[in-house]
């Protein structure tokens, strides 16, 4: 309702003030008007059929019920897009007080409602139905003997046969739901009710605590053209925890060791820099016991591997080039290839020029000492420090630590226990072992949209069953790549060993020059320069693959679909505000598609939770 008072100028704009019959003039301060009502005379609802024209009418009156005459009355249909037409938007009262508006159909079936504006008070509503067929209306009028402060009715038709079919404390969703009302004194109605027994109408009453009251009245008959008034007496609900609010959630999820294939990946990677230590005196060690041999010292052979790339490449097909020959198909860091058949004496290998396999039969042993000892003055134990890292990388995805935003709204109207939800992963947080720091655990909390997840969010409607509030299965979009390339790349290789990229921090580490002098002098084959050139280019390839290869499939996004629980915890015995959540568990899910595989690789998860309601900025 809108309650309004004209001023005498913008009556003044209209055209002179009106005159009523007795050409008595309307006097805009007249002291009546501060209590004056309107008031609809007839039906508040009208079922029209296309084209049909019915009058509108009601009747400003004064608190004694006198009529006040010549009050301007304005008329406005509130829906855009509404094809029925009102002759005029202002009658002026009668005599008897009365103003009346021609309403015209139009020829399509709509609903919409009149709003009916006096000078001063509050407005009233005719609520109106057009279709090709007939209809009638239900009205309801409600009564409340309780004590509870209630700001908001809505009026419900349900699909059942009674009321005792009704559980007023989880509600089906309404068939037919009427504008929200604000007074126990208004009544809400429905126009365009198909004809029939037996409707089951029932009003929900909203306090700040969420929906508090309820009454329902059932065997309702419609008859077409006839507006059927309905009494229905609201009884207090048993008020149950209020979970609508923000609420900021801290998230463990366990992927139970399945890890995604892009993880799987970076973190092979991280091994093939970190598993061949074979003994000083044998540089391709077979031991005897049976065990995996070891091509080599990492993670020199793990550089090496990619740096004589630069001159020889093997595993080529036999038609090929150097420079059109099949990138390497072995493992990075593995050189069983030379170990086992030697690069010179191999039938698939091609060099780039002259010597250019043959060279690394004899040079790759020292060249990878020469890099191991460099690394070793940066990092003293370059091989531990990684294969932790490697392990902490594993446990940041399989472990999941990630927080976000619950934000659990009001409900909408005829949906009553179905409370709108938007929930948003925001950040996480990983534990490191700072190599700089003797090993110490760190922990680094990064916001996702830094890593690049830019679509962590979606909407549903949570529910609730006593003090469990239970969220419903709901999916996110995610790229367990991103996340993988960023925790190495801004934590581990920046904020760690402060370097802006591997290769800087390789080039930074690593004398080329030196070991192009060293294996010039001590392995011949190639000059100086040679070894040194591809030592840097070498160096380089190696830090495009740790920066981007790392993240394997990194534009490969993955689904993450949770399902969940939680308990009330600090609730408030006056406003049943729930401020903490408890015991919370997810369930859930994660696909990802194995692009090597064709096919979408899927593991269960679970996961656990507590939440905690954000306050409000004051």
């Amino acid at each position: 309702m809108r309650k309004i008072r004209f001023a005498l100028t913008a009556l003044l704009a209209l055209g002179l003030l009106a005159s009523c019959a007795d050409d008595e003039p309307f006097d805009p301060t007249d002291p009546r008007l501060d209590n004056a009502v309107l008031r609809i005379v007839g039906d508040a609802t009208l079922n029209l059929r296309y084209n049909e024209a019915a009058d509108l009418v009601v009747r400003y009156e004064d608190e004694a019920g006198e009529p006040i005459a010549g009050a301007p009355i304005a008329f406005e249909i509130i829906t855009d897009g509404i094809a029925s037409r009102l002759a005029a938007l202002r009658a002026d009262t009668d005599a008897n007080g009365e103003a009346s508006m021609t309403l015209t159909a139009g020829a399509e079936d709509e609903g919409f409602v009149v709003d009916v504006v006096p000078p001063v008070g509050d407005s009233v509503q005719f609520v109106v139905s057009v279709q090709d067929s007939e209809a009638g209306s239900i009205v309801v009028g409600m009564s409340y003997t309780g004590t509870r402060m209630f700001t908001r009715y809505d009026a419900l038709i349900f699909d059942v046969a009674s009321c005792a079919e009704l559980n007023p404390n989880r509600l089906p969703t309404a068939v037919r739901t009427s504008a929200s009302v604000g007074s126990i004194t208004d009544r809400p109605a429905f126009a365009g009710v198909a004809p029939g027994a037996n409707y089951v109408v029932g009003v929900t009453a909203r306090s700040e605590g969420g929906v508090t009251g309820f009454g329902c009245a059932d065997g309702v008959v419609v008859r077409a053209r006839e507006e059927t008034e309905v009494d229905i007496t609201i009884e207090d609900l048993l008020v149950g925890p209020d979970f609508t609010g923000v609420w900021d959630l801290d998230n463990r999820f366990d992927f139970a060791e399945g890890l995604p294939p892009t993880v799987r990946n970076a973190i092979d990677i991280l091994d093939e820099l970190t598993d061949d230590q074979a003994p000083e005196t044998d540089f391709c060690f077979r031991p005897l016991d049976g065990t995996d041999p070891h091509w080599g010292r990492d993670p020199g052979a793990f550089f090496v591997d990619v740096v004589a790339g630069q001159t020889c490449r093997w595993e080529c097909m036999a038609s090929e080039m150097f420079g059109d020959c099949s990138e390497l198909n072995h493992r990075t860091g593995d050189l069983e290839h030379l170990c086992q058949v030697g690069l010179s004496a191999s039938t698939v290998t091609r060099s780039r020029f002259t010597g250019g396999c043959l060279a690394w039969d004899t040079a790759a042993e020292p060249a990878a000492d020469f890099i191991n000892d460099q690394l070793a003055r940066f990092l003293p134990d370059w091989v531990f420090d990684w294969a932790t890292f490697a392990g902490d990388l594993a446990r940041a995805i399989n472990n999941a630590r990630i927080a976000s935003v619950l934000e659990i709204n009001q409900p909408m109207a005829g949906s009553e226990f179905d409370l709108p939800m938007r929930h948003q992963l925001t950040a996480m947080t990983v534990l490191i072992h700072n190599p700089r720091m003797g090993g110490m655990e760190q922990t680094f909390t990064f916001n996702l949209r830094d890593a690049g997840i830019t679509s962590a969010e979606v909407s549903s409607s949570v529910t609730v069953d006593g003090n469990t509030l239970m969220i419903p299965e709901h999916q996110f979009t995610i790229s367990f790549g991103r996340l993988v390339q960023y925790i190495y790349l801004e934590i581990f290789l920046r904020q760690i060993l402060g370097y802006m990229s591997s290769a800087e921090m390789l080039m930074d580490n690593v004398d080329c020059a030196m070991i192009g002098q060293n294996l010039a002098m001590s392995v011949g084959i190639l000059s100086a320069m040679q070894y040194e050139n591809a030592c840097d280019a070498g160096l380089q390839a190696v830090g495009r693959t740790l920066d981007t290869q790392i993240a394997g499939l990194i534009d490969g996004d993955a689904t993450f679909t949770i399902s969940g629980t939680a308990t009330a915890a600090d609730i408030d015995p006056e406003t049943m505000r729930v401020d903490a959540l408890e015991d919370g568990a997810w369930t859930g899910f994660w696909g990802e598609r194995d692009m090597t595989m064709m096919m979408m690789m899927t593991e269960n998860l679970t996961g656990t939770f507590t939440g905690a309601r954000r306050t409000p900025m004051p």
